[in-house]
């Protein structure tokens, strides 16, 4: 009886660390295209607020991600925050 209740503990354990897991691992992945955002995804941003989000939108298209430090589109501390979390795909 014992042995049964350590192995549903050590079940659910495994699987609860596993799900959280697969959770975080999914978030890194997910980058925001600063070229097709809209203003709400770009202020999920660390450091991007109603103003450098509407900054980034006018200063559309980019190439690169660097752009938004080259241009002054917002502050280098502010880009290196973000500079993982974002890509600058072309649109078609």
């Amino acid at each position: 009886m014992m042995k049964k209740v350590l192995l549903r503990i050590f079940l659910i354990s495994f699987v609860l660390v596993f799900i959280s897991s697969v959770g975080f691992a999914a978030d890194e992945v997910t980058l925001i295209n600063i070229n097709s955002a809209n203003k709400e995804v770009l202020m999920t941003l660390p450091g991007i607020g109603d103003y450098y989000a509407q900054k980034i939108i006018n200063g559309r298209p980019y190439s690169k991600t660097d752009q938004l430090k080259s241009k002054k589109i917002i502050p280098a501390d502010t880009y290196e925050k973000i500079k993982d979390k974002i890509v600058a795909k072309q649109l078609s």
